[in-house]
C-alpha cells in the first residue's frame, strides 16, 4: 500500500503568479463543443453522473445500465449545457467482459473520492505543472526560449497553453459525468437473438464514429491501467504497457491528441492494483514526443476481433460475424484528419 503523503499541488495564488495566460471558466478545457445532435446518425454521447458512478458494485453494460436510467444521453444544448465529462480509457480485462473482478472500477472509485475529498492524487508538483499548465517547468523554460527565437506561429509557447485551476479540477470530478466504454456504448453482451446482435452493432458503429464528438466533450481524459490486474481469460498481466499496445485504446489518445492539437494532458492512473492511485501526466511536448511514432499507431495495435475471429455468439446460440475494427478505426481517423486539415 502506499504511504502517507503531503499536498502537491501549487497555492492558487502561486499558479496565477507564474502563468502567462489562465483560464477558469465552467470548463477546465475549452472546447467548440460539438454536438452529436448536429449529425442525427450518430450515436448520442450516454454518460453517468458521478454519484450513480461512485455507488456502482460492479460494471454493466451499457445496454442494462440505460435500462435501469442510470446511463442517459446527454443534452448539451439543454438539460445538461455545461456539464463537466470525465472520458476513461482502460483496456478490457475479459472478453465477454470488460471489468470482471472490478479492478478498474474501484481503482477510479478510489482515485475520485481522494479528489473529493481534497485530498492531491498527483505524483508529484511537476505532475500537476504538467496537467494544470500543459508544461513541466524543464519543458516550459525550453518552450519560452524556443517561441522567443521563433517567427512561426506553430511553435509551443507557453502562453498557448490553457491554465486548469485546482477548484475547477476539483469541481469537474464532484459535479461531472463519466464516460467509459462499456457503459456509453452499446454492447452486444446479453444479446438473445442475431436480430437483436444485429441492432446493437449498428448502434455501435455509429457510436463509434461519434468517438471524436465524445472525447471534445471531455474536460479530463483519464487512462485507466493499474499495473498487476490480471486478463480473466489469459491470466496476462494488464498495464499500462499493455494499454498502450490496444488499438481502441491508442485510438481514444489519437483522437485526444488531434482534437487538442497535442493539448490533451491525459491523466496517467498506472500504480500498482489496490495501493491509493496516483496520477502521472505527460506534458505536451513529452507526450507529442512520445506518442507519434509508427510503433504506436492505431491500426498496428492489438485487436480482440482478430482473435476472435470476427465472430460474437448470441445466447441463442447464433453466431454472427462481424466486420473488422481495423476498418471502423481507419474510417473514423481519416475523416478526423480530414476535418481538421480542413480548419
Amino acid at each position: 500500500m502506499g504511504c502517507a503523503h503531503s499536498r502537491v499541488l501549487p497555492p492558487a495564488s502561486d499558479a496565477k503568479r507564474r502563468a502567462p495566460k489562465t483560464q477558469d471558466s465552467r470548463s477546465s478545457i475549452p472546447a467548440s463543443q460539438p454536438d452529436t445532435e448536429a449529425n442525427s446518425n450518430l450515436y448520442p454521447l450516454h454518460a453517468m453522473r458521478m454519484a450513480d458512478f461512485l455507488a456502482l458494485t460492479c460494471l454493466e453494460p451499457h445496454n442494462a445500465l440505460v435500462a435501469k436510467g442510470l446511463v442517459v444521453a446527454l443534452d448539451f444544448k439543454g438539460e445538461h449545457a455545461g456539464v463537466r465529462l470525465n472520458f476513461i480509457s482502460h483496456q478490457w480485462l475479459g472478453y465477454a467482459e470488460a471489468d470482471p473482478e472490478c479492478a478498474h472500477l474501484h481503482t477510479m472509485q478510489t482515485l475520485f473520492r481522494r479528489v473529493i475529498a481534497g485530498e492531491s492524487i498527483f505524483r508529484s508538483e511537476e505532475d500537476w505543472n504538467a496537467y494544470s499548465r500543459g508544461f513541466t517547468a524543464e519543458n516550459a523554460r525550453s518552450a519560452s526560449t524556443k517561441h522567443a527565437s521563433a517567427s512561426d506561429k506553430g511553435s509551443f509557447g507557453e502562453e498557448e497553453s490553457v491554465m486548469r485551476s485546482e477548484s475547477n479540477f476539483l469541481a469537474s470530478i464532484a459535479d461531472g459525468w463519466v464516460w467509459m466504454d462499456y457503459i456509453s456504448i452499446p454492447q452486444t453482451i446479453g444479446c438473445e437473438s442475431e436480430e437483436e446482435t444485429l441492432r446493437v452493432l449498428a448502434d455501435q458503429q455509429r457510436a463509434i464514429e461519434a468517438i471524436p464528438q465524445y472525447v471534445q466533450h471531455a474536460q479530463n481524459f483519464w487512462i485507466c491501467a493499474p499495473s498487476n490486474a490480471r486478463h480473466c481469460d489469459t491470466g496476462i498481466e494488464c498495464n499500462y504497457e499493455t494499454w498502450l499496445a490496444r488499438g481502441w485504446c491508442r485510438m481514444e489518445e489519437a483522437v485526444l491528441n488531434l482534437i487538442r492539437l497535442g493539448d490533451g494532458r491525459p491523466l496517467l492512473v498506472t500504480q500498482p492494483l489496490g495501493e491509493p492511485p496516483r496520477v502521472k501526466t505527460l506534458d505536451k511536448i513529452d507526450r507529442a514526443w512520445n506518442m507519434t511514432q509508427r510503433h504506436s499507431a492505431v491500426l498496428t495495435g492489438a485487436f480482440s476481433c482478430c482473435r476472435l475471429h470476427h465472430q460474437v455468439t448470441s445466447h441463442d446460440g447464433s453466431v454472427t460475424s462481424i466486420p473488422c475494427d481495423k476498418e471502423k478505426l481507419k474510417s473514423v481517423l481519416c475523416s478526423l484528419f480530414e476535418r481538421q486539415l480542413a480548419k
